[in-house]
């Protein structure tokens, strides 16, 4: 019995930590310049807003569940940058748009 309830406590503590709904941090991500309320809302934006890498997760959900995206790390980065800067949902999402359409970068090493 005390191997269950151990088994169950581990379990609650991974799942708690490891929650994109509820996750106030979330790798990859610099929040600085932001607290408070409008932490709150670059949060619930980015918990909302689809990652363009192809794996139909929202931002939050990949930055939390592939750390080693770089699509959403992007996303979520230039998110929190116009948080920072008090820009619109509305601004923000165009932002997202062109930084998800631009193609990525050509490698000149061989």
């Amino acid at each position: 019995m005390q191997r269950l309830a151990l088994v169950l406590i581990l379990a609650a503590v991974c799942l708690a930590q490891g929650n994109w709904r509820t996750a106030t941090d979330l790798p990859g991500v610099d929040w600085q310049g932001l607290a408070g309320a409008k932490k709150q809302a670059a949060l619930g934006f980015l918990r909302t807003e689809s990652c363009t890498c192809g794996c139909n997760r929202r931002l939050a959900e990949c930055r939390i569940e592939d750390t080693t995206c770089a699509v959403s790390r992007k996303l979520s980065n230039v998110a929190v940058k116009y948080f920072v800067e008090g820009k619109s949902v509305k601004d923000i999402r165009a932002e997202l748009k062109k930084v998800a359409d631009e193609p990525p970068p050509y490698s000149t090493s061989r």
